[in-house]
């Protein structure tokens, strides 16, 4: 899915006269570019699938507007963002949350930062025999093993 994704990102970079390479890496060389930033130096864009482990934007955006951002690869920093994002990730107040929120996303939306292509598929398989699997990214954090169990009939 991600290496037909990079194609259509490069078909449409060669349809506006920008010549894009695909690089496949492994994930040790890919799993480098989140912590050292010569690693990412000569790359332009990357295609991978990100994923929120708690729900709701304020856990994701500061991941990459904050200066010390783990997906801040570009090096973004604007002090009306970071003392909003601060804020608001301080605040216990669910209105103020939102509004402090919004402020930033006001100002760090069109940068840019990152570009949502679209959502893969879960795929799980499974024999008629199983029942009770986790088919999404909440398996990353859950305690998928203890919901499995045997389908009806399989007892």
């Amino acid at each position: 899915m991600l290496a037909q994704t990079a194609t259509i990102v490069q078909a449409a970079a060669k349809s506006i006269g920008l010549d894009a390479e695909i690089r496949q890496l492994q994930a040790t060389e890919f799993s480098a570019l989140f912590y050292d930033p010569a690693k990412r130096a000569d790359l332009d864009f990357v295609v991978t699938t990100g994923y929120s482990e708690v729900p709701g934007a304020l856990y994701y955006a500061p991941q990459f507007v904050l200066p010390r951002g783990l997906f801040n690869w570009s090096g973004y920093s604007d002090p009306t963002v970071t003392r909003a994002i601060l804020g608001a990730t301080a605040s216990i107040d669910p209105r103020r949350t939102a509004r402090l929120f919004t402020q930033a996303q006001a100002t760090f939306a069109p940068a840019r930062l990152q570009v949502s292509l679209g959502l893969v598929y879960s795929r799980l398989f499974l024999n008629r025999r199983l029942t009770g699997a986790t088919v999404s990214i909440a398996a990353i954090s859950s305690p998928w093993a203890a919901q499995l169990g045997a389908a009806e009939g399989e007892r």
